[in-house]
């Protein structure tokens, strides 16, 4: 009788102890299920490739290869310009993002062989970004474009290029994106009164200064500048006014003025889009001339 219950008890164990693995083993099977399609998350990168130009790459999870899925194209021509068209993509956009020196005007820099992009045969290097889900980017900044499709929803974004150089679509929209010419008020240190120079939108400070006759350079620099080449960083002004109506630092600029007030600003890559007023021969530290 005993021999028997003592048999019965090892079977029964014995039963329980596979039951237990069988539910083990399927709660990590579950397990390792959950824990995979968390790791399957959008992933947006912005990349600095020098001074003068940023580049942006966007990735998407690993079940939104066009390979797989495919980049559902729709494009519609422009109603008045056939260089418009509309492409639905995936967020996986694998286009490398690039904008002029004013880092505004973002563009098609390169397309990675393979990627969504390159799958529609539409998207070409040097087409423009006008608008990222209907919301216009025309002449925005970088970082506004690229938080337009960082913020899209889904696994698809839309997109509006445009067929043609920034110069292209500039004279396309003459009239439609803010006037095309702007007010500059100079501030000459010890020559009198102010001088109102109406330049285009987007003119470079520095070469409207000199075609002026305005000179930003101080002392014998006046003749032994780099002529806006960016190497002496001696054509310094102050943007007295309307400071945001001009294109971002520079990595480079920056540097060069990171000992001088915010305001200042190195006026051979320095683009104007809206009125401001600066000022010709600010102070300026012993230490600027010894870099």
């Amino acid at each position: 009788m005993q021999l028997s219950l003592l048999f019965l008890s090892a079977f029964v164990l014995q039963f329980l102890v596979i039951d237990a693995f069988s539910v083990a083993s399927s709660s990590l099977t579950r397990a390792r299920s959950t824990q995979s399609g968390v790791n399957k998350k959008s992933e947006t990168r912005f990349i600095s490739a020098g001074p003068h130009s940023l580049v942006h790459k966007a990735t998407d999870d690993d079940d939104a290869r066009p390979e797989e899925e495919g980049a559902k194209v729709r494009e519609d021509e422009g109603e008045d310009d056939p260089r418009l068209y509309n492409i639905n993509l995936s967020r996986a956009t694998g286009i490398d993002w690039g904008t002029d020196l004013s880092f505004r005007w973002v563009y098609v820099m390169n397309i990675e062989p393979g990627g969504a992009a390159d799958l529609t045969d539409q998207i070409k290097k040097g087409h423009q970004l006008i608008a990222v889900n209907g919301q216009s980017v025309l002449g925005a900044s970088f970082d506004l474009a690229m938080g337009a499709l960082a913020a899209a929803d889904g696994r698809e974004v839309g997109l509006t290029f445009f067929r043609g150089t920034r110069e292209e679509l500039q004279e396309a929209t003459v009239g439609s994106t803010g006037p095309s010419t702007i007010t500059l008020t100079v501030r000459e240190k010890g020559e009198g009164p102010e001088k109102i120079i109406t330049a285009p939108a987007g003119a470079n400070l520095r070469d409207v200064l000199i075609a002026n006759n305005i000179n930003v350079y101080q002392s014998i620099t006046r003749w032994t500048n780099c002529k806006g080449k960016q190497l002496c960083g001696t054509c310094i002004v102050n943007v007295a006014e309307g400071f945001d109506n001009t294109s971002r630092r520079g990595i480079d600029e920056a540097s060069t003025l990171r000992d001088n007030p915010p305001t200042y600003r190195l006026s051979c890559v320095t683009n104007m889009h809206g009125d401001l007023t600066v000022e010709t021969y600010p102070e300026i530290g012993a230490y600027q001339w010894t870099r």
